[in-house]
């Protein structure tokens, strides 16, 4: 499914910045977040062969330049949710360290906004239009109905949450259901690297290549 690209074709390529000179990279990478940056280097470093893969790939980004869309997520709330679901991953020491309660308080007023604003963006005309996302949408759906994130669509996002219950929405959210919550952040990741994409090639007025099947060309 991905071509093998060695450092050498990199740097022929000038896919990435070197000295000097600016790569591919930098001017396609207009990302919101550090988690769409991340994907869109995977992107250029192990570039698709599959050719319904990459008529797929096509197909979103155009759906997302046809209607000029803009990132639908507030940034400093995601990168609150990012410090904070991940707060433990990156220690030296190998023992887990839990943040702070003012961390935490951010962390999930961050989380719970951004889980309302999600749901807003799963019913969206601009993300039903894009057919090709349909699958992933209906997962991202099915993982926000989840019975175990019901309270925290029971609280209004911008509302002042207790003491007692920031505690217990650390338990859900950060130990008991990390992994879902981190699938969701991987969407969001996606659809960042889509219209940030989508939002490139109407700047410089790109056109959308035409895919052949193997050994066919015109």
């Amino acid at each position: 499914m991905y071509l093998q690209t060695d450092t050498q074709t990199m740097e022929d390529l000038r896919l990435f910045s070197k000295a000097d000179t600016k790569g591919i990279f930098e001017i396609y990478n207009q990302s919101f977040t550090r988690g769409g940056q991340a994907i869109m280097e995977s992107m250029f470093r192990q570039p698709l062969s599959d050719r319904e893969a990459i008529m797929k790939r096509i197909s979103i980004i155009s759906a997302f330049a046809g209607m000029k869309a803009s990132f639908p997520f507030d940034g400093a709330m995601l990168d609150n949710v990012e410090k904070y679901i991940t707060f433990d991953d990156n220690t030296d020491s190998g023992s887990k360290v839990a943040p702070g309660e003012k961390e935490t308080q951010n962390g999930i007023t961050s989380v719970i906004g951004l889980f309302h604003a999600l749901r807003r963006y799963m019913e969206s005309e601009q993300l039903v239009a894009v057919e090709e996302l349909e699958a992933e949408r209906l997962a991202v759906i099915r993982l926000l109905n989840d019975p175990a994130f019901a309270p925290v669509f029971n609280e209004r996002p911008d509302a002042r949450i207790s003491f007692a219950a920031v505690t217990a929405y650390d338990v859900l959210i950060r130990m008991k259901e990390k992994q879902k919550v981190l699938q969701l952040l991987q969407f969001i990741y996606h659809i960042d690297v889509y219209v940030s994409v989508a939002q490139v090639t109407l700047k410089h007025n790109m056109v959308f290549p035409v895919v052949h099947p193997r050994g066919r060309a015109s």
